[in-house]
């Protein structure tokens, strides 16, 4: 039963247009940013956050704070995206039908989640894919260019992309479950984008963006993985991957715990039952539980 909602709510997912938009936009903006990287644009090197000039556009280094910062604009989307995976069900009036059918809570919450953040999956797969073509593409400056790694491509997916979505993901479906409404996620995506960019900014100087708690309670990573590689050379930012240890590794086992956490508290405090129209009229709090499977 609950495979069969996940593939129903992947179904769903896959079927609307907005998703392969979504998709195109994220493999447009990294194929036109490793052309960029690679010279198609322009006779003058491009660097981008915090690239040596002799840094190769494909390196593990320029690779891996492509994925994060395209990552960290994509989770903009992420608000309303995984939103709808419960609130489509309130905005369609259906919700009474499935709070009485016999499906669990724990199926119909999990199954949502787990659809929603799949297909979310396969929307940052086209950063992935657009960085991958803008490497072999013939107008590219070959000289930009080092050996392919596909470790390179896989590991901030690992290390970024997994953990951030899991728990922003949680967020963001427990928001419209609990209150039924999607503008807590609408203003919730904006306070976060714009709250954590205004914290970095005044985290600026170095005493602070150098310190452990700045390290360990920036939910993206960013901080800690900026420390980590800021005196790297250009040999190791063309052959080294970002290694998980130290700080960066404290950080991602942090939010990872705060991202179960959510889904944790939104299974606790999620009622799937459906309030009668007699009852509520009336006053009482009579409710229909979900019929059992037994």
């Amino acid at each position: 039963m609950f495979f069969t909602l996940v593939g129903q709510e992947i179904a769903h997912r896959l079927r609307q247009l907005s998703t392969h938009v979504y998709f195109l936009i994220f493999f447009g903006v990294s194929f036109l940013l490793m052309n960029a990287l690679g010279g198609a644009f322009t006779d003058a090197n491009v660097i981008i956050f915090g690239m040596g000039p002799n840094t190769h556009a494909n390196s593990p280094f320029a690779i891996n704070v492509t994925i994060l910062f395209l990552s960290l604009l994509g989770l903009i989307l992420t608000a309303p995206f995984m939103g709808q995976s419960v609130y489509r069900d309130y905005e369609s009036g259906i919700y009474p039908l499935i709070f009485t059918t016999p499906i669990s809570k724990a199926q119909y919450l999990g199954s949502r989640f787990l659809g929603a953040f799949i297909v979310h999956l396969y929307l940052y797969a086209g950063l992935v894919g657009g960085l991958m073509l803008g490497e072999v593409v013939p107008w590219v400056d070959a000289s930009q260019f080092g050996p392919f790694m596909l470790s390179a491509y896989l590991q901030p997916f690992l290390l970024y992309v997994l953990p951030n979505l899991l728990w922003v993901g949680g967020l963001f479906v427990a928001l419209p479950a609990l209150t039924r409404k999607m503008l807590p996620n609408y203003i919730g995506g904006v306070v976060l984008f714009m709250g954590y960019n205004i914290a970095a900014a005044l985290m600026g100087g170095d005493a602070l963006r150098n310190s452990t708690i700045a390290s360990v309670v920036d939910p993206f990573g960013l901080i800690p993985t900026q420390n980590l590689t800021r005196y790297w050379t250009v040999a190791q930012q063309n052959t080294e991957l970002v290694p998980l240890e130290g700080m960066i590794l404290v950080n991602r086992l942090l939010w990872l715990a705060i991202g179960l956490l959510s889904l944790a508290a939104l299974y606790a405090g999620f009622r799937f039952a459906y309030q009668s129209g007699s009852a509520s009229r009336s006053g009482e709090d009579t409710e229909l539980e979900p019929r059992s499977l037994a």
